[in-house]
């Protein structure tokens, strides 16, 4: 793997098959979240080394994709619907399940993807699109939508993201970001974007991408920065650890799954943010390479960064050792 001068990578965890998700409990226990329909827990996550005691909370879920814990639940979007998952009985273990939406519309290439809970107390999940390139019969498909923590309320918050993996917010201004993914048609034309979501804001999908790319871009919002055509940018984190260096703080990281060719993507990025006058501007780098298709990420609670490489079946841990 290559990293930044100062950084270093150890295999941290081995022999999980095609990891999609992750999240940390209040107990700093590590879930993870599988395609083949797992949900593991990593009881000693916090322990400094290598994890020993991974048990499985549920199995035979529908393709889990996304994992977020608030105020002592952790929410599970799987296909099509909203599960909450809390310790009822008050013996430290979160195995109380409760779907509390399950109509979200999955009829095609995409489903509900990486959820987040905003600063407004709300539950945000994105919503791929039904197809590679359509307009679409439900207005939830390609979208973000808003509900509230029991599932009620569902709303369209920001339309026209063909598909979104994984929304964050930003820990200082409370800003909605996520990285959407162009349509496949138009061969490299079309680029991944990094966008800042806003209430009612409609993004170009299908017909508009990048800066004024495609048609009928009246209206739409541009996205922040482009990303690298076809590199399905996915995993989406703000940094708020200090174990790496202060101009790292805030900074987001994405992961590239990669193409199938392998032309593009199979690498993290590093995007520096600047605000002025209210207006964000965005520089990419790549921070690490080597993956075989790194999927989910997070801020491990020493301030390290755990990325699922979902091709390799393992958890890579990045550091920060000095110079």
């Amino acid at each position: 793997m290559n990293l930044p001068e100062g950084f270093v990578a150890e295999v941290w965890l081995e022999g999980i098959r095609f990891l999609t998700a992750f999240a940390f409990d209040d107990q700093d226990r590590l879930y993870i979240a599988t395609e083949l329909g797992d949900l593991l827990r990593v009881n000693d996550a916090a322990a400094g080394g290598p994890p020993t005691d991974v048990v499985t909370v549920a199995s035979g879920i529908e393709v889990p994709l996304g994992l977020a814990f608030f105020d002592g639940a952790l929410y599970l979007s799987s296909r099509g619907e909203i599960t909450r998952i809390t310790d009822e009985d008050g013996d430290g273990e979160l195995d109380s399940f409760r779907t509390i939406i399950n109509d979200i519309p999955v009829p095609g290439n995409h489903q509900n993807n990486g959820p987040a809970i905003g600063p407004d107390g709300k539950l945000y999940v994105p919503v791929g699109s039904s197809c590679d390139a359509c307009g679409e019969e439900d207005e939830r498909s390609a979208s973000v939508m808003r509900m509230d923590l029991d599932g009620s309320n569902p709303e369209v918050y920001a339309r026209g993201l063909r598909n979104v993996y994984q929304l964050a917010f930003h820990p200082e201004d409370g800003t909605l970001w996520a990285a959407d993914n162009g349509r496949d048609d138009q061969g490299y034309a079309v680029p991944e974007e990094l966008n800042l979501v806003v209430e009612g804001g409609a993004y170009g999908y299908p017909d508009c991408w990048g800066t004024n790319g495609g048609r009928r871009c009246e209206g739409t919002i541009s996205p922040i920065v482009d990303l690298p055509s076809r590199s399905s940018a996915d995993g989406l984190i703000f940094y708020t650890g200090d174990q790496f260096p202060e101009e790292y703080t805030n900074n987001i990281f994405i992961t590239l799954w990669g193409a199938g060719d392998g032309s593009t993507g199979k690498y993290v990025v590093r995007i520096e943010l600047t605000k002025l006058d209210g207006r964000y501007t965005a520089r990419v780098s790549n921070f690490a390479t080597g993956f075989k298709h790194p999927l989910p990420i997070i801020m491990a609670p020493d301030g390290s960064l755990l990325i699922g490489d979902h091709g390799a079946g393992s958890v890579l841990r990045v550091s920060y050792a000095g110079p």
